[in-house]
């Protein structure tokens, strides 16, 4: 039984190995002609600047490929790699509007023994839109690090504007231009240039513009000075049933200059005061450091905001209607009873905590126990449901209801 699998096995391989022989010997000494795909080879775009003259740009982030079927002797074909295609667009060979554009793609070179079977002419669609300019601010996006004792004093930017140039998509999401790098361990004023780069409002580079001037000089007086707290102060009152809950400044410190004599004595700079009579709710503030004369904030410290979360303590009220009534212990096999459906719930509690009170956390019930044929008055009971909060106050606004039971017969 072994001996029979092990002749089917060898009958298998040998089978395996003369097909794979009679494989080579096609490919290698008969060498067919094949025909192939290449796909996803890359277009590079030439002579893009002569949209200029005509204030035009490609619009940005486009990438261009085409796909190729090739034919040749099959040793070539197999071999072939999209690496080894040049292919290109001549931009200047061709008259283009704004929108998009069928350019044709020419075929640089390839190797040797192929042929390139493609029907028609081979071309890539390219998107061209105006080619805009606007004048933009230069900012400072230096990353600075002061040896300890040491903090930023006056700061000079040159130059002071630039201008931008592209195509109008990318060119519309400029914000502003900034000098982009770092600095450590800065101890002495200094004079460094540095690249310009063009950002967006969420101060991201954007790509695909041009820039008049790409370098730029950062002029930096170096101060001495320390780092002080600052003070959160207040004038008037909270009205009745308000209080501070907390209060959260954008920097709780800030780094002051000026004589050395004067700064050793200052213990905290205050900012100006809040005006606690004019709050209703909770705020945010944009308040100014207020610094003793002779003392100096350092640049761009001179602003904080200030968030105050006021906790409102005063009860309003809210009413639900439709709020099912349950009614319990009935004897329906002895008793029809009738009986309205829905209640008026009313919740009483702070304006905060009213916020997570819905319907369905409403339950209102009363029991007819004991209760005989005839017309009877009763009390409804309301209550929360799955809210833990024992300021929440909640009672039936629907006063006493009539219900009618009649006996069965």
């Amino acid at each position: 039984m072994d001996n029979g699998n092990e002749k089917k096995l060898t009958v298998k391989l040998i089978c395996v190995l003369l097909s794979f022989g009679l494989w080579l010997y096609v490919t290698n000494v008969e060498n067919p002609t094949r025909k192939s795909e290449i796909r996803g080879i890359e277009v590079e775009m030439v002579n893009t600047e002569v949209l200029a003259d005509s204030k035009l740009a490609l619009s940005p982030n486009q990438k261009f490929y085409v796909d190729l079927t090739i034919e040749g002797p099959a040793n070539e074909i197999y071999t072939a790699k999209k690496e080894d295609f040049k292919l290109r667009a001549d931009i200047s060979a061709y008259a283009l509007k704004k929108g998009d554009n069928n350019i044709p793609v020419e075929i640089v070179n390839y190797p040797q023994g192929i042929n390139i079977k493609n029907n028609g002419v081979i071309a890539i669609k390219v998107k061209i839109e105006d080619l805009v300019e606007k004048e933009v601010k230069v900012d400072s996006r230096i990353k600075t690090n002061y040896k300890e004792g040491f903090s930023q004093g006056a700061i000079t930017i040159n130059p002071e504007k630039v201008t931008v140039y592209g195509p109008a998509t990318a060119v519309d999401k400029v914000v502003f231009a900034a000098l982009v790098g770092e600095v450590k361990d800065i101890d002495k004023d200094m004079e460094e240039e540095f690249d310009i780069q063009a950002m967006d409002k969420e101060e991201k580079e954007v790509e695909g513009v041009g820039i008049s001037e790409t370098k730029g000089t950062l002029s930096l007086k170096v101060a001495k000075g320390k780092e002080v707290p600052i003070k959160t102060t207040y004038t008037g009152v909270l009205k009745n049933g308000l209080s501070i809950e907390t209060v959260e400044l954008s920097r709780n410190r800030v780094n002051i200059l000026g004589d050395s004599n004067k700064v050793k004595d200052i213990e905290q700079i205050e900012l100006e005061p809040i005006n606690l009579s004019d709050i209703t709710g909770s705020r945010e503030f944009t308040l100014k450091l207020i610094p003793p004369q002779g003392i100096t904030i350092a640049k761009g410290e001179d602003v904080v905001t200030v968030k105050i979360k006021i906790k409102d303590t005063r009860t309003v009220t809210k009413d639900f209607e439709n709020i099912r009534i349950n009614y319990l212990d009935k004897d329906e096999n002895k008793y029809k009873y009738e009986v309205p459906e829905f209640a008026t719930v009313t919740v009483e509690g702070t304006e905060e905590d009213l916020k997570a009170i819905t319907a369905e956390n409403l339950k209102v019930e009363v029991s007819v126990k004991g209760l005989i044929e005839g017309e009877h008055n009763l009390e409804l009971k309301a209550m929360l449901l799955n809210v833990n909060n024992n300021n929440i106050k909640v009672k039936s606004n629907s006063g006493p209801i009539t219900i009618k039971i009649t006996t069965i017969k």
